[in-house]
């Protein structure tokens, strides 16, 4: 069974900022990061263009 933790998390201050991660939210979707990706991409195109960096040398036919 999970056990989940509910407290702050304190860590190392980033200059004069407090860095603390709060884990108390309800369950969230793990889709954020997709949903950015997807708009970075129709926008900028840039999987598209770090794709067109490497060649598949691999044998259609195999």
């Amino acid at each position: 069974m999970t056990h989940c933790n509910k407290q702050r998390t304190l860590f190392q201050s980033h200059f004069s900022r407090r860095v603390k991660g709060d884990f108390s939210a309800e369950p969230i979707s793990s889709d954020g990061g997709r949903l950015l990706l997807r708009e970075l991409e129709q926008r900028l195109g840039m999987i598209s263009s770090f794709a067109n960096c490497f060649r598949d040398y691999r044998e259609p036919s195999n």
